[in-house]
């Protein structure tokens, strides 16, 4: 390859007008005393260019590239930049920029202007980065961190793991996962990777791993199984406990499903008491467009913020939204947040389209194989929102047309729980019901299919895809439009609720109250 190397860059220089020479390398360089890192640089008229896989490899980002594209997508912690090839146009997670010079391709590899690429690194980087032309030199500094590496002891009665903070946080949230991860979202929090990666586990922590993102910083424990843990705070020094002991037979375990546990020991776990409604799209996924340009993701979350105040002011239920304003937000993410909210009930609302604007009414879905070329439509329609997010299979296969729905259709083969399945069918039936009684549109029916949105949530919770109104069809975009129209399909959707909900505390035997409105 190095024998045509000169034929190569003539023949790109030729080809883009400007000239590309290869140069001294960009050096990375930490004040903390980490080693330093050299990337690979390109000089063009004056300008330094730094290699993008090499920017990656050093930062210990993803990277994901659709060659046929152009498209690439850099990835650390919970942040992404976007950009193209040739193309100034570069998204910042929700936010758009311009580069004033744009992405190039030199032999195969992809290098971006390191001034402006560093302002962008910056955004989403947990530490602070600089950029200093006349040396070549890109300067990462770390932020200050606020949580030491904890202290593991071994009680009689279980362990114990303390974190000494510099600070008090106002929000630690701590969710589970199996095999037996116990996960600490500390929102504020900044730790030194490098540090925790030398803590030994010990007693019932098994495994320690750390992530550090730009709002909070993340601990994962691995844990025995058949342990129950506690978490809070104390002041005095400022610390987090977390006290971790054997469970009794009588305990549930933290790690068991919840299909697992005899609801005799805690009605709780079953009650409905904990709702998450997902408004479809947002962001730069707009769904649907209709006729005169309502897009889907506008309506269908104006309708969820009805249907949170319904459900708060009239059953007092806890209410979740996987989005609360318009942006996007992953499809796996949004299972995601229902699972860690411990929701009861998963409602996912969209509005329709269909190839013909004749198309008209109201459908309701719940999680299996399709069954009907209308159903496997929409599915693949509303999965397709995965073409905004990062992957290798979103990016380089999302061209092939049957390739979401070939997807879907083998995760439903291999999952082996479906234990909300007859649940989630009840709760898409009464749902249809309501909705067809409050907003006169034509009854199409409740039907099955495999949407990723209710993928990781169909094994903890009933879970239902609404489709309300056909957004291709003029009238029903018009009503569509409408806040009284809206106000229906929320009443319709609160009312589906508090039926399905009576009915199945009724059937545990709790004999909830519930208001009658």
């Amino acid at each position: 390859m190095r024998g045509c190397f000169p034929a190569l860059v003539l023949l790109a220089c030729l080809l883009s007008g400007v000239s590309s020479v290869w140069c001294e390398p960009v050096t990375v360089s930490y004040t903390d005393g980490r080693p330093s890192a050299q990337i690979e640089a390109i000089d063009r008229e004056g300008i330094c260019y730094g290699s993008l896989v090499g920017l990656a490899h050093t930062f210990g980002a993803s990277l994901y590239w659709a060659p046929l594209t152009g498209k690439m997508v850099f990835k650390l912690g919970d942040g992404e930049i976007k950009i193209t090839i040739m193309n100034p146009t570069v998204i910042v997670d929700d936010l758009v920029f311009n580069f004033p010079l744009v992405p190039v391709l030199e032999e195969g590899a992809v290098y971006v202007p390191m001034r402006f690429f560093t302002l962008l690194l910056d955004r989403i980087s947990p530490e602070e980065l600089s950029w200093n032309p006349p040396t070549r030199t890109l300067l990462v500094k770390p932020m200050p961190t606020n949580l030491s590496v904890p202290q593991i002891e071994e009680r009689e009665n279980g362990t114990l793991v303390t974190i000494p903070a510099s600070v008090h946080f106002d929000q630690i949230q701590d969710t589970i996962s199996d095999p037996s991860w116990l996960h600490l979202s500390i929102y504020g929090g900044k730790l030194d990777q490098t540090a925790w990666a030398s803590v030994q586990p010990k007693g019932a922590v098994n495994q320690i791993r750390t992530y550090q993102y730009r709002n909070s910083a993340q601990i994962s424990l691995l844990l025995e199984k058949g342990v129950t843990y506690r978490v809070y705070q104390k002041e005095n020094p400022n610390r987090i406990v977390v006290l971790l002991r054997k469970s009794s037979e009588q305990t549930p375990t933290f790690c068991l499903k919840r299909e697992a546990l005899d609801p005799k020991l805690d009605q709780t776990l079953w009650a409905i008491d904990t709702v998450v409604i997902d408004p479809g799209h947002g962001g730069i996924d707009p769904g649907a467009v209709g006729p005169t340009g309502l897009k889907e993701k506008d309506a269908v979350l104006d309708i969820a913020l009805r249907l949170k105040k319904l459900l708060e002011q009239r059953l007092h239920l806890r209410v979740v939204l996987t989005r609360d304003k318009d942006i996007f937000i992953p499809l796996q993410q949004r299972a995601r947040i229902a699972n860690q909210a411990n929701g009861k009930l998963f409602i996912s609302i969209h509005a329709n389209a269909g190839r013909r604007r004749s198309a008209h009414g109201t459908e309701t879905y719940f999680l299996s194989e399709a069954k009907t070329e209308d159903a496997m439509r929409v599915a693949q329609r509303e999965n397709a929102s995965i073409r905004f997010e990062e992957s290798a299979n979103s990016i380089e296969e999302i061209d092939s047309e049957d390739f979401l729905l070939r997807d879907v259709k083998a995760i439903l083969t291999e999952m082996v729980s479906n234990r909300f399945l007859k649940e989630s069918q009840d709760l898409a039936a009464i749902i249809q019901a309501e909705l067809v009684k409050q907003t006169g549109l034509k009854n199409l029916g409740v039907k099955q299919a495999g949407f990723y949105v209710m993928l990781g949530t169909e094994a903890t919770m009933p879970s239902v895809l609404v489709e309300v109104a056909f957004i291709s069809n003029p009238r029903e975009e018009k009503l569509l439009k409408t806040r009284r129209f809206r106000q229906k399909v929320a009443e319709a959707l609160y009312r589906a609720v508090k039926n399905f909900k009576q009915k199945q505390e009724q059937a545990l035997g709790s004999s909830p109250t519930i208001p009658t409105q």
